[in-house]
Parts: C-alpha cells; sequence; structure tokens
C-alpha cells in the first residue's frame, strides 16, 4: 500500500525560525552589495567563508524540523497500514463524549466537526451539560447550532461533576440504559482530533478489549510526585505501553462495564478531587482491575484557537499540588510505577 506520509487532517510545514534565518542572510548580503569602494574581488574568499558558516548553521536548525517530519511521516504510514490490515467491525455501538463550561459552549464547532470528519464516524456524539456551572457560578444557555449539528444529542445532569462530567454522566447514562458494552471516546472541548483517531482506538480495543486506551499517559513516579511524571505520547510508539494515569486532553477509550456507582462517590475524597479527572478516573479503573495503555496514533491532538482565552474546565491555581493530593489519597491503587 502506498503511502504518501501526510495526514488529511493535519499539515506540516517547515519551522519559520528556519525561515527567518535565511531571510536574515539575505539583508546581510544584500547590504554588503551596496557598499561602495569594497573591493569585492579580494574580499571574495572571506565572503564565501562566511556564507558557508552561516549556510551551516541554518541547516543545523533545519535538520531537527526535517527529521521530525521525516519520523511523522513514518508514524502515519504505520498506522495506515495497521488499520489496513485489520478487521472492521462497524456493529458495536460508538460515541464521543465531552462537557464544557458556559464561556465555552459557543466553541465547540471545530471540535465537533473533527469528530464529524472521522473516518470511522461515532453514532452519537454527547454533550454533557449540568443544570448549573459551579467553576463559574451561572446557568448553561445550550446554543441553537448545537442541537442542529448531525449526531449529536445533549445530555442534561441535574449535578455538575466538573471536569469529570465529560466522562460520568455519559457512562450513567449508557449504564442506565443498560448498554454497558458501549465503546465510548471520551473528549476534551477545546481539542482537534486526528481523523483515524477512532477508527484507531477500535483497532486497539479489539486487541484489548478489558483495557481503558489513550493517547497521552504516564506510568507513576515512584515519588508519587507528579512533576517527575514522564509523559508518553501516541505518536512516539509503536506497540501499547502500559501506564498508570490516561490523561484526557489526549482523550480516553472506555466502556461503561469497566465503572460501578465509586466512580461518582466523592464521599470521603478531598475536595480537590473535583478538580483532577485524569487522576480520578485512572485510579477507579485501577481499582476495577481495568488495565490502562498508550496505543500507538498518526498524530496527536490540536487546540482550538478560539477556545485558549475562554475559562478552561482544568486550568486552575496550584494544579500540580491538587495533582499530588488526589494520587495521595489513592497512593495504594497504583500499580504501574515508572522506573527509575
Amino acid at each position: 500500500m502506498r503511502c504518501n506520509g501526510i495526514d488529511s487532517y493535519f499539515n506540516y510545514r517547515l519551522d519559520a525560525r528556519a525561515h527567518a534565518n535565511f531571510t536574515g542572510v539575505e539583508t546581510r548580503v544584500t547590504e554588503l552589495l551596496q557598499l561602495q569602494d569594497v573591493d569585492f574581488v579580494q574580499m571574495w574568499p572571506l565572503i564565501s567563508l562566511v556564507l558557508v558558516i552561516l549556510g551551516v548553521l541554518g541547516l543545523k536548525r533545519l535538520f531537527p524540523v526535517i527529521r521530525n517530519l521525516r519520523t511523522s511521516r513514518q508514524q502515519v504510514c504505520f498506522i495506515r497500514e495497521t488499520l489496513a490490515n485489520g478487521t472492521r467491525s462497524d456493529d458495536r455501538r460508538v460515541i464521543a463524549s465531552l462537557s464544557t463550561v458556559p464561556d465555552r459552549i459557543g466553541n465547540l464547532g471545530p471540535t465537533i466537526r473533527s469528530l464529524l470528519k472521522q473516518t470511522r464516524p461515532p453514532d452519537e456524539i454527547v454533550l454533557a451539560i449540568p443544570e448549573f456551572s459551579v467553576r463559574e457560578q451561572r446557568p448553561y444557555i445550550v446554543p441553537k447550532y448545537v442541537s442542529r449539528m448531525p449526531r449529536v444529542r445533549v445530555l442534561h445532569s441535574g449535578k455538575d461533576w466538573g471536569p469529570a462530567t465529560k466522562f460520568i454522566v455519559t457512562i450513567q447514562d449508557e449504564l442506565a440504559a443498560g448498554r454497558e458494552n458501549t465503546l465510548i471516546m471520551v473528549v476534551d472541548d477545546d481539542r482537534l482530533y486526528p481523523r483515524d483517531a477512532l477508527e484507531t482506538y477500535l483497532y486497539y480495543s479489539e486487541q484489548l478489549p478489558n483495557a481503558a486506551l489513550c493517547f497521552r499517559g504516564a506510568a507513576m513516579p515512584s515519588t508519587l510526585d507528579w512533576d517527575d511524571a514522564k509523559m508518553i505520547y501516541a505518536r512516539d510508539i509503536r506497540e501499547p505501553r502500559p501506564v498508570a494515569v490516561i490523561t484526557g486532553c489526549g482523550s480516553y477509550f472506555v466502556r461503561p462495564r469497566f465503572f460501578d456507582r465509586s466512580l461518582w462517590d466523592y464521599s470521603v475524597a478531598p475536595p480537590v478531587a473535583f478538580y483532577i479527572d485524569d487522576i480520578w478516573i485512572s485510579a477507579w479503573l485501577s481499582r476495577r482491575g481495568v488495565k490502562r495503555y498508550v496505543v500507538p496514533a498518526s498524530a496527536m491532538m490540536r487546540s482550538v484557537r478560539r477556545q485558549r482565552r475562554t475559562v478552561s474546565l482544568n486550568k486552575i491555581d496550584g494544579r500540580q499540588k491538587l495533582n499530588n493530593e488526589t494520587i495521595a489519597f489513592f497512593r495504594d491503587t497504583w500499580d504501574i510505577f515508572a522506573s527509575r
């Protein structure tokens, strides 16, 4: 199978800084050529040497960019060949789930469209919305454009579960409907996902049917300090890698049967756990004996620019300290530790 190495959703380009370097060289040469009373014949060896040095410096900056592009193309080809050799099973119920806050609900279009454009689109895109935002202290108003988008279902919740709303409300709904084997791609409201993301998850879920999957995660540091965590990225691997914590910005892939009511029981948890959804869901998966893996992908997610100046679900002061408090609460739960 021929592969051109470029994911049709993401566009790669050379680093703009390399162009700036060459522009600077051009400017200096032009200034030199404009000088009068200069014997350029005698100076030519020196000029040539300077040009060679500048060219080498420019190439040194370009080499990492070219190497990264080559690596990206190779990863795209690997995923395409992997998916082409896999078996397709489209009879399974597959949905995407996300939540948002009132300040961001008007900018969901790019993320939803990136899900609708998947090579295997979700059967349904569930937008879980509480009645009232604890973070912003105001009610939600759902814009008309949301209900007009295909495959989108607004799922109202009487309670705000913080960032965890994006998976708790949908998992509750699927369990209540007796759909415990639904495959759920949990996503963030400010990300764009590669077009083959869902198809990639489906492929690896065939290999690992009883595991939670993600595109970004980490083993637990032996220090239990999340500052020491070393992230594993889907674009950098060719085999699934076990992790302790799956991270939501890269998305996760789970089934309702992996959980019970403990997932939404915060009664004995520290108050900070309300904001720490990745560690929360990872710990409950671990307690239930569900393994977690980062699986290979053709590329990583991208940020939605229009969401950058809005209120985030999980950008909070002192987040690293809050991460560590939640990790400590689940101290005896962690099963995958980073090697020293």
